[in-house]
């Protein structure tokens, strides 16, 4: 972290012959750092109304108030200390020791360190996801993309099922198609999980894109800023040690690949702007790749690379901006028409994704009310976003104050920054922008949208945490408290960061162990919740998603049961139900324990029919479990030696059992207070759940 030299400042000089950037870029940094500031320290996640914006924004609610809370109270205690030690400690000391770390990275190859500090982080992640995560799948997307890679794996698009037996594997975020079950999920990352589970590693996938994003970003911030070749080193060790990658880079979720392939992106299109077609042409391939990895993210970080490869426009190196341009095209067209041939075939449309498919258009880009009812617009829009960059800064590193803190106290002390860095700036920029737009701003283990440009706000907390230890400050107090605020920001992440990691981030369920303990030839019936009995009852008989969560939150729980039945046999009128899209539960529906520990919307002014009551007391005497963790172990695929099929009720397990002669079947329950969860013998655990088999409308 020595001093960056003052041509490496953006800008005019000022004409008293100092260092400082000209008076509209000071104006726009300090703009910048408003923004930042205010993002970080203003609880703006608080304009989320909990009753237009359902459970997801009460859930952003909780997680951003604790981010906001631990970002105002550690900056303004490290801002205190700072400042204090500033007035009295001179850390020289820790400028010489800094100044020769930083002589000895310079001396290092870039690519030794670039590829360090991606083998680092690949183990690393590793480590957090064998140890923390048993490599075990974290939610339910990546149960669904697990499955789906399995399936790959025997060489099929989507899974073949008997006829009439889509209720037993229904399951969500995935959709029938005319050639079977499949998620909704985009190929590419779900095609690579299927290559780790052929060779019996899945779980490595995650890891090794992590590894790959901060090697190429490495190389990127180097060819972005090849004055200052401190910046790229540091920003290396800094992404390998960063809480946010490793832990969500730990998962099987997209996310991982998705930041790969935009660090390779950024990366050769930035060595295109040399005038290298072949450069062009692999950042056309990545962003290909990133298309029909995470599509929005894909068009948005794809069109930014375009850009970048063609700008300028002008002869460079002898290769025109046409000609950097149909390489681009070239590299990206062969994986953006095998995406274009994947929805044609399995969503019936080349521009339709699975999400849409299955959810409906609720499910696309715009303000708009999403599936579940709940509103989205722009005072929603600016909060969730809010609430997005507030946990980033706060998870990205884990220090007090947060990174976005750091770079805004940067900004606005006039830290100099390196010329190049603008480009890495705009490509985040992007990347926060293209959130907006999208209702669903999810959080796992942090702003997991965000993932993709994390590498990018890394760098921009290294380059604004070297301007702040390296700022030309008077008095000298100054510059010394901003020295000791790097270090102590530093200091508090050692010590946060394996409070973090403390325990298991995510508990691994005993389904695996489990079924390695099943017989041959066994299918094993999972008696999961009423609700979710009744969600995959709903979608076999052709009902779109939107409208089964729809349905199961604004009616009676005994209305949507009858009108699954209803749906199942087509006899008579269909029972009336609310399909009416709105987030939370309606005034003239109450919660209700139906049985022992079972609680359910109900209507007060009707009866509980005996095939409702039947359908609550089989979960209060077996408990609940459910199909998604298990089914990704135990498909239906020809010949496997167990297959797990959802619990629906004697009848429908007799009628399902027809299609799989020479199959043992077996039950399992979650287990209650009085029962133990586990594997039952199919005739006891009928007779526990449901009783004696009733002709009614178990099926």
């Amino acid at each position: 972290m020595s001093d960056i030299p003052s041509n490496g400042a953006r800008g005019a000089a000022d004409p008293s012959g100092g260092d400082r950037p000209s008076f509209e870029r000071a104006r726009l940094l300090l703009g910048a750092a408003t923004a930042l500031l205010a993002v970080s320290w203003l609880p703006l996640h608080r304009l989320l109304d909990p009753e237009r914006t359902g459970l997801a924004g009460r859930a952003t609610r909780v997680a951003a108030e604790a981010a906001w809370e631990q970002a105002l109270v550690g900056s303004i205690l490290l801002l205190l200390a700072a400042t204090a030690l500033g007035r009295f400690v001179v850390p020289a000391g820790a400028r010489e020791m800094v100044a020769r770390v930083t002589a000895t990275l310079n001396r290092t190859p870039l690519v030794a360190v670039a590829l360090g500090a991606g083998v680092a982080a690949a183990l690393a992640s590793g480590v957090v996801a064998s140890v923390h995560f048993g490599r075990a799948p974290t939610s339910v997307d990546e149960m669904v993309q697990l499955l789906h890679a399995r399936i790959l794996v025997t060489g099929q698009a989507a899974l073949s099922l008997p006829p009439g037996s889509e209720a037993h594997w229904s399951i969500q975020n995935s959709l029938f198609t005319p050639y079977g079950w499949a998620s909704v999920y985009p190929p590419f990352h779900t095609l690579l999980l299927s290559v780790g589970m052929a060779l019996g590693a899945p779980w490595l996938i995650g890891p090794i894109a992590v590894g790959v994003a901060v090697t190429a970003t490495v190389h990127a911030v180097e060819a972005a800023v090849p004055d200052d070749p401190a910046l790229a080193r540091w920003s290396g060790l800094a992404m390998a040690g960063s809480p946010f990658l490793l832990v969500l880079g730990a998962t099987h979720l997209s996310h991982s690949t998705a930041a790969a392939l935009t660090a390779l992106a950024l990366w050769a299109s930035l060595r295109a702007r040399n005038g290298s077609t072949w450069a062009a042409g692999s950042a056309g391939m990545a962003s290909g790749l990133l298309l029909a990895t995470r599509p929005w993210t894909g068009v948005v970080l794809g069109a930014a690379a375009a850009v970048t490869c063609v700008w300028p426009l002008r002869r460079t190196n002898g290769s025109r901006p046409w000609k950097r341009a149909m390489a681009f095209g070239a590299g990206g067209s062969a994986p953006v028409l095998a995406l274009l041939a994947w929805n044609q075939n399995l969503f019936g449309h080349p521009f339709r994704l699975g999400y849409s498919a299955a959810f409906g258009p609720s499910h696309g880009l715009g303000f708009h009310r999403d599936p579940w009812g709940n509103e989205y617009g722009w005072v929603e829009a600016v909060a969730y976003t809010a609430s997005d960059l507030s946990q980033l800064g706060v998870h990205l590193f884990e220090t007090a104050p947060p990174a976005l803190v750091l770079i805004g106290l940067g900004l606005a002390a006039g830290a100099v920054l390196p010329s190049g860095l603008e480009i890495l700036a705009g490509w985040l920029l992007l990347g926060v922008l293209s959130v907006i737009p999208y209702w669903h701003h999810g959080s796992h283990f942090g702003p997991r949208l965000l993932f993709e440009v994390g590498p990018l706000a890394a760098v921009l907390t290294v380059a604004a945490a070297r301007g702040l230890f390296d700022l030309r400050a008077t008095p000298r107090w100054g510059r010394d408290g901003a020295t000791w605020l790097v270090l102590l920001s530093v200091l508090s992440a050692l010590v946060t960061v394996p409070l973090t990691l403390r325990g298991p981030l995510a508990a691994p369920g005993p389904a695996g162990r489990v079924l390695r303990e099943v017989d041959d030839s066994t299918v094993v019936f999972a008696h999961g919740s009423w609700g979710s009995r009744t969600a995959a009852r709903l979608v076999s008989s052709g009902m779109r998603r939107d409208s089964v969560e729809t349905a199961l939150r604004r009616n009676d729980a005994c209305s949507v049961h009858e009108y699954a039945t209803w749906r199942r046999i087509r006899v008579g009128p269909a029972p009336p139900l609310d399909l009416t899209p709105r987030s939370g539960m309606p005034a003239h529906l109450r919660s209700v324990e139906l049985a022992e520990g079972i609680v359910m919307s109900v209507d007060p002014s009707r009866t509980v029919t005996a095939a409702c009551a039947r359908e609550a007391g089989s979960d209060a005497a077996g408990g609940s479990a459910e199909l998604e963790p298990l089914l990704w172990l135990a498909p239906p695929l020809p010949g496997a030696r167990v297959i797990v099929a959802r619990d629906l009720g004697p009848e429908a397990n007799h009628r399902l059992m027809e299609g799989f002669p020479g199959y043992t079947p077996r039950v399992m329950i979650g287990g209650t207070r009085s029962v133990p969860g586990g594997i039952l013998d199919y005739e006891a655990g009928m007779e526990l759940l449901w009783g004696r088999p009733a002709a009614s409308d178990d099926g």
